[in-house]
């Protein structure tokens, strides 16, 4: 979350008013990131904005955009104080712009180390003081970091040289011995044990045979969970294993949107790109393969059509939307080609269902989604450019629920026939 106030001129704090109130609508209305149209658009858009006075309020992706507010800041001849936090990636600081100087003040990792959670008090600890929330500490060692800096006593090491330090790998334990102390371990503690047991180059060789897919889940779960809440975070060493695995996932987005930027930069993309377009533009509709099928996208009807036999159709509708927002989840049945309903009553495995993943619409028709709100097409393509080929993601139904309720439902009908065996027995003893 960012909270920013502005300070100068009236009249230029009131052009930048209404700027961020037409921002702020644009957002409620497409629920799409904003930024200026003065300001590159690879920089960091602002999401969930809300206006009060000469104050914003918004979140970012990753970080804080700093630099995206001191070019706001310069277009309007603006002083700024930046508020920021985004405490599931350790990130709480203070970013004050006045007379064209940036001062970026911000806790790193040996400042979330200064206290701890007591279980036994409930309380959070720092300095021999108890605290019901992490909010107060967290003030008190950015107000400490002002002062060190003020006095010149921070000591002069880049943020890469600390984590090289942080991250260094001491030890050559591996996932096997790893599995002998702690037992069959999901991807993500894999490289939370093997961080943790300070071989941060095998972790890193871990995360790299993770898909998109399952690194944008993890990301959202790691939002989502408070720093605090679990045993993630109950040693210092847990501590650094799970600022690594977070460090490992802002890397992998830095260098998606830098392929991204190199991509859109690049003659031959852009010409391919272009040609996309126009050819979208006449009417054509895109097309995805699901299992060896293809099928019609139309966003428009919110459904996806057979191409061979456009009777058949999947109601975009019937289908969930993920928790990272990416794709959308339901049954498929292969030689039927269409959703598969599940009977909660089954007591065996269906045949020929398998787990469907569809990309999101921006992914499977940008250009629809451009339409439908209102947006302008050539710039929102060139944000998400239109994709030559689409597949849906295929997974085995054990990666399902459906084992589960499978065993569940046998087990269910064995104590029933056990139950009328039983009072059948007391029956015949009478």
């Amino acid at each position: 979350m960012n909270t920013v106030t502005f300070s100068g001129d009236d009249n230029n704090l009131k052009q930048l008013k209404n700027l961020l109130k037409e921002m702020a609508r644009k957002c409620r209305k497409t629920q799409l990131g904003q930024i200026p149209d003065f300001v590159a658009k690879e920089n960091t858009h602002f999401f969930d904005i809300s206006l009060t006075q000469n104050k914003i309020c918004y979140v970012t992706k990753w970080s804080p955009n700093n630099e995206v507010l001191k070019q706001i800041a310069d277009h309007f001849k603006l002083d700024f104080v930046n508020n920021y936090d985004e405490l599931a990636n350790g990130i709480f600081g203070e970013a004050i712009y006045k007379n064209g100087i940036l001062l970026d003040v911000s806790l790193d990792l040996p400042d979330f180390q200064l206290y701890h959670y007591d279980k036994d008090l409930e309380s959070y600890v720092f300095e021999g003081n108890t605290y019901e929330q992490e909010w107060d500490i967290f003030l008190k060692l950015l107000d400490a970091k002002k002062h060190q800096l003020a006095a010149n006593q921070i000591p002069d090491i880049s943020e890469e040289a600390a984590k090289a330090l942080l991250f260094k790998t001491i030890s050559q334990i591996t996932k096997v011995e790893l599995s002998a102390l702690y037992g069959d371990m999901m991807p993500a503690d894999i490289i939370l044990k093997l961080a943790e047991h300070k071989n941060f180059d095998a972790a890193r060789a871990e995360f790299q045979t993770w898909d998109e897919r399952f690194i944008i889940e993890m990301d959202n779960f790691l939002i989502q969970d408070y720093r605090h809440e679990s045993e993630l975070y109950t040693t210092r060493d847990k501590y650094i294993a799970m600022s690594f695995l977070k460090e490992l996932i802002n890397e992998w987005d830095f260098n998606r949107r830098d392929q991204l930027r190199n991509r859109l930069g690049d003659p031959v993309q852009q010409q391919k790109a272009t040609e996309l377009l126009a050819l979208r533009l006449t009417g054509k509709l895109p097309h995805i393969t699901i299992a060896g099928a293809d099928f019609t996208v139309d966003w428009r009807l919110r459904e996806l059509r057979e191409t061979a036999a456009p009777w058949n159709r999947i109601d975009i509708n019937n289908l969930r939307e993920s928790e990272s927002g990416e794709e959308y989840l339901g049954l498929y049945n292969t030689e039927e080609k269409r959703l598969y309903h599940v009977d909660n009553a089954m007591t065996v495995l269906p045949e020929n269902v398998v787990h469907l993943g569809v990309p999101n619409e921006i992914k499977l028709d940008p250009v629809a989604v451009a339409r439908e709100y209102g947006i302008d097409i050539n710039q929102f393509v060139r944000e998400n450019p239109i994709m030559e080929t689409l597949t849906a993601v295929i997974l085995p139904i054990s990666e399902t629920g459906l084992p589960e309720l499978v065993q569940e439902n046998l087990k269910k009908a064995t104590d029933t026939r056990e139950g009328l065996g039983f009072d059948q027995e007391r029956k015949i003893g009478r």
